[in-house]
């Protein structure tokens, strides 16, 4: 199999709150083209890990590296035009339309972007027939979707979505998958939390389980062989020693 190049490092990264050890000593490599399912309770540091990648949380030690570029605790602000997120919950200006949304995005990231790229977003997500409706007028699916292809308007190289599906039905679901494996199959390395494995072990090519400050790589084996009695396994204890 050939070896796809690394697109994100994360060297020996350390944050805490107040006092509160979140991740401590954390080394991975992700790469592009790949899917990889961040899991863990609410609260385990998943939102944490993807805030300290965009350069909103401040580490307490430890480098990011991007496309070989530092850009620990948001420096080199250009590289953050090559990576999408979206992370907690989606807010748009109210009176603002699905298309005027995107178009801004694309305007204040001063990015041009081939439009059959565009419409293969939008249809994928199912979006036309909502282009001309205000933010204010759409359901929580709708807003989550429009989050979702706000997130990828600009063609990221790294893709970041914390709890991507929530709000979804299942059609929803299925359309937003399609689009995550369209965009991994165009090269786009997307890192994916959730509390819920099963939203995640038929997308991603890895799961990275939070535990304990600390992420472990869950194999493909262990995936594929009752993935479900692990999981449940390794949070069984998670009240009484987090």
């Amino acid at each position: 199999m050939e070896k796809r190049p690394v697109l994100l490092a994360m060297n020996n990264i350390t944050k805490s709150f107040n006092g509160n050890i979140i991740l401590k000593d954390i080394n991975l490599n992700f790469d592009s083209g790949k899917i990889y399912g961040l899991l863990g309770p609410n609260g385990v540091g998943k939102t944490t890990l993807m805030k300290m990648i965009v350069g909103l949380n401040v580490i307490d030690r430890g480098s990011i590296v991007f496309h070989t570029i530092d850009i620990t605790n948001g420096n080199h602000e250009q590289m953050r035009s090559q990576i999408g997120s979206l992370i907690e919950y989606p807010i748009f200006p109210p009176t603002y339309t699905v298309k005027q949304v995107l178009s801004e995005q694309l305007f204040l990231m001063n990015i041009k972007i081939d439009q059959a790229y565009l419409i293969k977003i939008i249809d994928l997500l199912d979006l036309t027939s909502q282009s001309n409706i205000k933010v204010k007028n759409l359901s929580l699916g709708w807003k989550q979707r429009l989050g979702i292809a706000r997130a990828v308007a600009n063609y990221p190289k790294l893709l970041l979505l914390d709890e991507p599906f929530n709000g979804l039905d299942l059609i929803a679901v299925q359309k937003v998958t399609k689009l995550i494996q369209y965009l991994a199959k165009q090269g786009v390395c997307i890192i994916i939390s959730s509390h819920n494995l099963e939203e995640l072990a038929n997308i991603a090519d890895q799961l990275l389980l939070i535990k304990h400050s600390q992420i472990k790589l869950i194999s493909q084996k262990q995936i594929d062989n009752n993935i479900k009695n692990y999981y449940y396994h390794q949070f069984s204890d998670w009240e009484t020693k987090h």
